[in-house]
């Protein structure tokens, strides 16, 4: 800074030049201090330094240089003063202050500036009451994710505040708040399969599906009725997966299902299903049918994966076997089975990719088997 200077920056470069006109090697002397004179700071072989001084502060310095064969020449004594620290300023929070029907995913984010280029950092009071508790220290970003630390409730009052720390002191932000938007209970289930009154696979593969409209931040859970009787009795409860198989099943015997559909904070019951099982299409390596089959793959609609059943009638030899999926468009999407195959019953699993390997979207596509001269279709739903 110039002899004289006022108002310099706290974070601070000091520069200086010098001249020998012999051309010999310069080495460096800094001196630096709050008396006059200065006390020796540091030993230097370039013409700058960058340092960190207290704000408010008149400071002296001055340099003295050296050729190579020790001569020196000491410069003058030049003086500075640093400029009074600044407040940080605190402004832009979002959720804004006082707002309403906020989300319970929420993060927290501020903006934030220091005047005289200081490096801050945060502290973060967050809460239920007017004098919130700290819940992050020495944070240099600005954003808070209140969600990933907290269980956001809904219908409730928040309050937060966060206070920018540099080295020159410390500010204040002030005290905002927010209210978060009721709770809606999650949607009854539905598109269900086995279908009301249908026949299934044994054993069978019920699955479902459920909405809520403040998802993603609620994440559902399943309690599941089972049995033969009506109303069915609770087989499981707090199921994360919208799925569920209960086993090898009694042909012939109806059996009553029904799905309880929660999130944290309400719950929404179903109404009962029945189904009753069939033996004469079963899943996994089997005997061989009599014809080409190809079953009904389970879950439908699926996500992330469906199994699906087919089988290869009895014949004299191993037979050519190709089972492909296509999208709607009659594009091949990926090719599950392609080889000579003996007979027998037996499934595959799609995972909902293509012959890259890539995860293909939510729509319909088919899967087709060909034995032989034999073709079978089925419609399968992936639902992301």
């Amino acid at each position: 800074p110039r002899d004289g200077a006022v108002a310099q920056l706290t974070t601070l470069t000091f520069d200086w030049s010098a001249f020998d006109p012999d051309g010999e090697g310069v080495s460096y002397s800094f001196y630096l201090g709050t008396a006059n004179p200065p006390a020796f700071w540091a030993s230097e072989t370039t013409t700058s330094k960058q340092l960190t001084l207290d704000p408010d502060t008149q400071y002296f310095w001055k340099i003295i240089y050296r050729d190579a064969f020790g001569a020196n020449t000491s410069g003058p004594v030049w003086r500075f003063h640093t400029d009074v620290a600044h407040p940080s300023l605190l402004t832009g929070p979002s959720p804004a202050d006082l707002s309403v029907d906020q989300a319970v995913n929420l993060i927290l984010d501020w903006d934030a500036f220091e005047p005289d280029g200081d490096p801050m950092h945060f502290d973060v009071y967050f809460g239920t009451t007017a004098t919130p508790a700290k819940v992050a220290s020495f944070q240099t970003g600005t954003t808070f994710d209140a969600s990933g630390a907290f269980a956001i409730l809904p219908s409730t009052t928040y309050y937060w505040r966060v206070i920018a720390r540099t080295n020159n002191g410390s500010t204040t932000g002030p005290l905002w708040s927010f209210v978060t938007k009721p709770n809606s209970p999650p949607s009854m289930a539905f598109g269900q399969t086995p279908v009301n009154g249908g026949i299934a696979h044994n054993p069978p593969w019920m699955n479902w599906l459920a909405t809520d409209v403040d998802a993603p931040e609620q994440s559902l859970r399943y309690n599941v009725y089972f049995g033969t009787t009506n109303p069915p009795p609770l087989v499981e409860a707090g199921r994360h997966a919208p799925n569920y198989s209960p086993g090898l099943l009694q042909e012939g015997t109806p059996y009553f299902w029904s799905i309880t559909v929660s999130d944290p904070f309400a719950s929404t019951p179903g109404p009962v299903w029945s189904f009753m099982v069939d033996d004469s299409v079963l899943t996994g390596v089997g005997d061989a049918p009599v014809v080409t089959t190809l079953g009904r793959n389970f879950p439908n609609p699926f996500n992330p994966q469906t199994i699906i059943p087919y089988g290869v009638p009895d014949s004299r030899g191993p037979v050519h076997v190709k089972l492909i999926v296509y999208d709607a468009l009659g594009r091949t999407v990926r090719v599950l089975v392609d080889e000579l195959q003996s007979s027998g019953s037996r499934d595959v699993i799609w995972r909902g990719d293509d012959d890259r390997g890539a995860k293909v979207s939510s729509g319909v596509y088919y899967c087709v088997l060909q034995v032989g001269s034999d073709r079978r279709t089925q419609k399968m739903v992936l639902l992301k």
